[in-house]
């Protein structure tokens, strides 16, 4: 959740895209609504004979820049490189089995007698855990979602990529960008 919040509030990273979306205006017209980071690395623009990714041609404008604060985007978006490995959807999917399986638990638990106060104190922790897990990755996926939107204005898009993907785009431009600075 954090890292949703630090993407859009990045001031570094927001530099990075908006040298992006010029190019992209550049090389094919001002016809974008929003921006798909997975397509960072997709994307070839052709400048004279030299045809490279439109990533490669970013990471060469803002490397030379003295003023470009590279140093703040881990600093900005610190869980970037995490997020960019943990999908949402996969982790929203375990907790779903979870909470199946303390269902289950709840229906057979009839069927043998309770120790002690303590196993009936561990047994109400392990369902607010989950309960609380369960929230907390519903916010996510929601604010997932709105991140997406906030950068591509495609409603089905964040249903479509996964978030460890739309993350770990943004993590290899950072890196790319960090190598070339570095």
């Amino acid at each position: 959740m954090e890292t949703c919040r630090d993407v859009r509030s990045s001031v570094a990273l927001h530099t990075c895209l908006q040298v992006l979306l010029t190019l992209g205006n550049d090389y094919f017209g001002n016809t974008s609504r929003g921006f798909y980071p997975d397509s960072l690395f997709c994307i070839p623009v052709a400048c004279g004979p030299d045809e490279r990714l439109i990533v490669e041609r970013a990471v060469d404008i803002l490397a030379p820049d003295p003023t470009f604060p590279i140093d703040y985007l881990p600093i900005e978006i610190p869980q970037l490189s995490s997020a960019s490995v943990i999908d949402l959807t996969a982790v929203y999917h375990d907790i779903q089995r979870l909470v199946s399986s303390e269902s289950k638990m709840q229906q057979y638990s009839s069927l043998f007698e309770k120790q002690n106060f303590l196993e009936l104190e561990k047994e109400s922790v392990r369902k607010e855990a989950i309960t609380n897990l369960e929230v907390k990755c519903k916010e996510a996926q929601k604010m997932y979602k709105e991140i997406v939107l906030y950068f591509t204005a495609d409603e089905d898009y964040a249903s479509i990529l996964p978030s460890h993907l739309f993350f770990g785009s943004f993590n290899s431009f950072v890196k790319s960008l960090q190598s070339k600075m570095g």
